[in-house]
């Protein structure tokens, strides 16, 4: 998992799969075609964000578990308290 302080996002290594299963949740899906810049391991901090987690083979976050938190309706209630 990646950590863009400025941004306020963060990026998660998944499997690729189609973008459609993602609809109507609160993520944007970066295609095969897309390039994320992204600092090494020893460049982490506060502000900036970083690496929580590298991402290889044994470490990809599971895309159904991370779907399924992100359905989870304690989240549409934290969206929509920031929302205001």
């Amino acid at each position: 998992m990646l950590y863009d302080g400025p941004n306020e996002r963060l990026y998660y290594a998944i499997e690729s799969g189609p973008a459609e299963t993602w609809a109507g949740l609160p993520v944007r899906h970066l295609s095969s075609n897309s390039w994320l810049v992204a600092p090494g391991p020893e460049q982490i901090d506060d502000w900036f964000g970083g690496w929580y987690e590298l991402p290889d083979d044994d470490t990809l976050t599971d895309a159904d578990t991370l779907r399924a938190a992100l359905r989870h309706p304690s989240l549409a209630a934290s969206l929509k308290e920031v929302s205001r």
